[in-house]
């Protein structure tokens, strides 16, 4: 086998160990699991109701027309929302049904594991971390804003991510 070949499948194994999140750490799976029920749950409760708060209704208008209402406030989230339902062809509010909980799941995703990679830079034990872990699906700005559409959950990712 050729050397290159070797380090690449050695780099490739080796990438694959650190991303197993059921192996490393089954607290991590099981958040991810809790946040896709809920975002399930609020998806189609938002279907069968069509409860739908004034700001994201807003944020969904500006998305499909292409203008963005608050773009003194809020201009980052109104360009990146307007640009992802151009990229993704979300033009009428069934097409943003499908779309939401993708969304959702991959900014919740997205906070919850980096939450997690930052608290193992503290090195504390690992009962410490799977209870700051499960806290943060209670934490009410995690709660609340990780299952609608408005800018926190992304300025959430924002700042953990840095």
């Amino acid at each position: 086998m050729h050397i290159g070949l070797r380090d690449t499948k050695r780099s490739i194994k080796k990438g694959i160990d650190n991303l197993n999140l059921a192996k490393s750490n089954k607290i991590i799976l099981a958040a991810i699991v809790i946040q896709a029920i809920i975002i399930l749950t609020r998806t189609i409760n938002l279907e069968i109701t069509g409860a739908i708060t004034a700001d994201e209704t807003r944020y969904v208008l500006d998305g499909i027309t292409g203008r963005i209402y608050d773009n003194v406030n809020r201009p980052i989230p109104g360009i990146l929302n307007v640009l992802l339902f151009k990229l993704f062809r979300i033009n009428n509010i069934g097409d943003f049904l499908i779309f939401f909980p993708i969304h959702q799941m991959f900014l919740g995703s997205t906070i919850i594991i980096t939450s997690y990679k930052i608290i193992e830079l503290f090195e504390i034990k690992e009962r410490a971390k799977n209870l700051t872990l499960i806290s943060l699906l209670f934490m009410p700005t995690y709660a609340l804003m990780s299952v609608a559409f408005l800018t926190e959950q992304l300025s959430l990712v924002f700042s953990i991510i840095g």
